[in-house]
């Protein structure tokens, strides 16, 4: 009794084991390590008791609380949660398949499932460190993009349509007890297994080839905004020019009135040439970052149409610190939901007022 109650704690500690080595195959582990160690140790009691205590429980229940429990582990690492989700049906659904197959292999040479389960435990277990480690040959490391919980429910049918198909060929096949049906049941199942493991290529070509197409319309975006950034800045360019070459005649003009003494016309005049209205509409947002700068101004020319009031106080660096392209979406977005917002209610001074400030960690 004593001896097999510490080889069910070993088994439960071997598969909190590959489940920690699969997840830290394709997701980092989260800042908080504390709460993956407590995932981790619900983990391995659910294990613990699932062999020891819980045998009563109906197969479709322990799974579905498995499933539960390996997804529970995920919060453990970094990731969106629909995308762990996936993972851990994979993980299940390969473990499953692992089990059938020994178990089927175990019905082909005339063993005993139920006489050597734990031999069949462990042998499965062995099988799924040994996919775990050919996967982390391949997709060490991998950056897991994310995708929408439509692509994510996509993907799940197909380990969960392997499960509930195996399971019930599995069980098909023990009843009948002919040779040629369990060697059919074997191949199916091996056959399952690696449609079920080169899921996880597909997933990340899926996931890498949506980043890529996202980054390439914020791309765009950027190219768009350049263009205009350009352009304000050469109407800037030429309403300067046009400025200085006046600038004479002005100052000629000027000293006629300051001659002949004509202070409040020589004033008024002053003060019309230092009006620089004219060329605010260019140089709004000058924080010294192209792109930011580019973002702002179209935005603002985009709120004058709709007679919005638009301040900005910028502090920000040439080299910011976050990607061009996650800002144009934070900064983009921010900016078109303060708009909307005075564009969609009647105000009776509508405004957007932005600011920005980066300083360096001392």
């Amino acid at each position: 009794m004593y001896w097999d109650f510490l080889v069910h704690i070993a088994m439960a500690c071997v598969s909190t084991y590959l489940i920690h080595e699969y997840y830290t195959t394709f997701f980092k582990r989260a800042e908080n390590v504390l709460l993956g160690n407590v995932m981790l140790s619900l983990y391995f009691i659910w294990q613990a008791l699932s062999i020891t205590t819980l045998e009563f429980m109906p197969a479709w229940v322990r799974l579905c609380v498995s499933i539960i429990f390996v997804i529970v582990v995920a919060l453990g690492y970094q990731g969106g949660i629909s995308g762990k989700t996936v993972f851990a049906i994979i993980y299940n659904a390969i473990w499953m398949l692992s089990e059938l197959l020994i178990g089927g292999f175990f019905l082909l040479v005339g063993l005993s499932v139920e006489k050597y389960e734990l031999l069949g435990s462990v042998i499965s277990k062995l099988f799924l460190l040994v996919l775990i480690k050919l996967l982390q040959r391949f997709f060490r490391h991998e950056n897991v993009n994310v995708l929408s919980w439509k692509e994510n429910a996509m993907l799940m049918t197909l380990p969960i349509g392997s499960m509930f198909f195996t399971h019930h060929l599995f069980t098909l096949s023990h009843a009948i007890g002919m040779k040629s049906y369990i060697i059919i049941s074997v191949i199916a199942f091996f056959v399952i297994l690696l449609v079920n493991a080169v899921m996880f290529a597909v997933y990340i070509k899926l996931s890498a080839s949506l980043e890529l197409k996202r980054q390439n319309s914020i791309f765009q975006l950027e190219i768009e905004l350049y263009g205009t950034h350009i352009k304000e800045k050469e109407n800037a360019m030429l309403e300067f020019k046009k400025s200085k070459h006046d600038l004479k005649n002005k100052l000629i003009f000027l000293l006629d009135l300051l001659q002949d003494k004509k202070y409040s016309e020589m004033q008024a005049y002053i003060e019309e040439l230092i009006d620089l209205k004219s060329l605010d509409s260019f140089t709004l947002a000058q924080s010294g970052n192209s792109l930011i700068d580019a973002l702002i101004n179209y935005k603002y020319e985009t709120a004058k149409q709709h007679n919005i009031t638009f301040n900005s106080k910028l502090n920000i660096p040439i080299d910011f610190s976050l990607a061009n392209a996650d800002l144009c979406v934070i900064l983009g977005n921010a900016i078109d939901n303060a708009l909307e917002a005075n564009i969609n209610k009647v105000v009776e001074n509508p405004f957007v007022d932005l600011r920005m400030k980066f300083e360096t960690n001392k």
